[in-house]
């Protein structure tokens, strides 16, 4: 495994041009350019330089699992995991804006942790300016024991799987299937076929604090609690015997949104849209409701535990979601 740091260069000059805060409004483009930086062996020898246009088959990342890396064509499944930590810098005399009273400003740093060794220089060679210094990276080979206490901190996205929905018509209320067959054809442990519910904002009661649902919802992505609902909203279930850890403290830190921007395919053998008289890229919008978390945790599974740090929690992986930092408590 390998974990990597990539200082973003947002600018502090709202009259220059600011190209690394723009590609950080766009999940999908840093997504697509982190992915980069695991092109196969024929598109590195092939365009060194990396001037041919994008293709996503070009790109293949392994899935991050404590076993064996497999590779396998990128998906929105497989793949590095990341997210986008915002850091404080003060301002030199030399950077401050006249007439500015504020004496630091954000900057945005990328976390990423992937099964191969990723080459940024190739990611970025035609893309410096996204970049305020060069990226680092080392192994990462964590070894966690039952006991330790670990300071964690996670971006979760924020949704659930339903499978019917109420509807209401004149004087009757009545519930609406949204199960589909799987996709895959896949089964359940009973051997019946798989069938997918619809994924929606995870939501919870007007009156009620959010910690109130985020923290077992978080609890129950992570294997810890069993799940339970109440009146259609989640709630504390049992704690699992076997959990890979037991929370100790736990805050929200910000809630917020995550947005992107997928190219819509032009035509059935084009991935992306090509230059003509009548050039415009459409997009797909991605809109992903985000919960900042922290918090203090005691690991009770170290295998179940090492799995989990790994392989990320919740959904949405691919945009920058379910990458678990940790920090030991000494």
């Amino acid at each position: 495994m390998y974990l990597s740091r990539l200082l973003v260069d947002v600018g502090h000059d709202p009259d220059k041009h600011r190209p690394g805060r723009n590609w950080l409004r766009d999940i999908y483009a840093v997504h697509q350019r982190l992915c980069m930086a695991f092109p196969d062996k024929k598109r590195e020898t092939d365009d060194a330089p990396f001037l041919a246009p994008h293709r996503t088959d070009d790109f293949r990342v392994a899935r991050l699992t404590s076993n064996t890396a497999v590779r396998e064509q990128r998906s929105s499944t497989a793949g590095l995991l990341f997210r986008i930590d915002p850091i404080m810098t003060q301002f030199s005399e030399h950077d401050r804006l006249d007439g500015d009273e504020q004496h630091e400003y954000a900057r945005a740093m990328i976390l990423v942790l992937s099964a191969q060794q990723p080459n940024w220089e190739y990611a970025f060679q035609n893309s410096r300016m996204l970049l305020a210094a060069q990226p680092e990276q080392k192994r990462y080979e964590p070894e966690f024991k039952q006991g330790e206490r670990y300071r964690f901190r996670i971006l979760m996205n924020l949704s659930q799987k339903i499978s019917q929905r109420k509807r209401k018509t004149p004087g009757k209320e009545t519930y609406e299937s949204l199960r589909t067959p799987h996709p895959e054809g896949k089964l359940d442990k009973k051997g019946r076929p798989k069938s997918q519910g619809k994924r929606a904002l995870l939501t919870w009661h007007k009156d009620t604090n959010p910690v109130q649902t985020i923290h077992p919802w978080f609890e129950m992505k992570a294997g810890v609690r069993a799940q339970k609902r109440v009146d259609g909203y989640v709630a504390e279930g049992a704690l699992i015997a076997n959990r890979p850890f037991t929370l100790e403290e736990f805050a929200l830190v910000k809630l917020g949104w995550v947005v992107g921007y997928k190219p819509k395919p032009k035509g059935k053998n084009s991935e992306l849209p090509q230059p003509g008289p009548n050039y415009k890229v459409q997009h797909d919008t991605l809109r992903f409701r985000s919960a900042l978390l922290e918090g203090v945790l005691r690991v009770e599974d170290a295998a179940a535990f090492t799995r989990l740090a790994l392989a990320g929690i919740g959904s949405a992986k691919a945009f920058g979601f379910g990458l678990l930092s940790l920090a030991r408590m000494r």
